[in-house]
This record gives C-alpha cells, structure tokens and sequence, in this order.
C-alpha cells in the first residue's frame, strides 16, 4: 500500500480535506474524486485495507460542502477577486443595521 499509486490518491484527499479557502475546496475535492477513482480503475491491484481507506475517503469527501463563490474582476484591489457568500452574513429580517455587528 505503499507503492506511487495509493499516495496519489491520498495525496488529493488530505488537500482536500484540510483546504481552508473555500474558492478552492471544490477544486481538491473534485481532484480527489477524481484521483481515486484513477486509482480504482488502475493496473495496480487495491488490497482490501485500501480499499476501505478509499471508502471512508469517499464518505468524506461527500460531507465536504463549500460556499458559493463568485469570481469578479478586481478594479484596483487585486485582494479584491474572489466574493464568498456567507448565509450566516445575510441580513436578517430583510434588513441590516449597520451599527449592529452580529457574529458569524
């Protein structure tokens, strides 16, 4: 279990899985998935330990979920790219007063 072809894929999923940006968690979940199904559908045989560590990967890997992003074009902030919306930042009762900070 030790051979290039399992660290690949568990490679892909600690990247995955550890990602703290939300515009690039879909991408190393999607890498991921796509790395163990490689894996699973290679010339390499996969012991039955792997094969449980790749399910419980999958298992994981479906529980991940990432904010919507918008990409914009910054104007003259390149820190400015990438939009996050946060539900828990909506204004409740369709209004925000802007002198009452509430915690995310």
């Amino acid at each position: 279990m030790s051979d290039i072809s399992s660290s690949v894929w568990r490679t892909a999923y600690f990247y995955a899985i550890f990602e703290t940006n939300p515009a690039k968690l879909a991408l190393n979940v999607a890498e991921a998935r796509a790395a163990i199904t490689e894996r699973l559908n290679g010339p390499m045989e996969v012991s039955r330990l792997e094969h449980e560590a790749i399910e419980a990967a999958q298992v994981k890997l479906a529980t991940l979920k990432a904010k919507p992003v918008e990409v914009v074009k910054p104007a003259d902030d390149p820190a400015a790219s990438v939009v996050v919306h946060d539900d828990a930042a909506r204004p409740r009762h369709g209004r925000q007063d802007a002198d009452r900070h509430e915690p995310a």
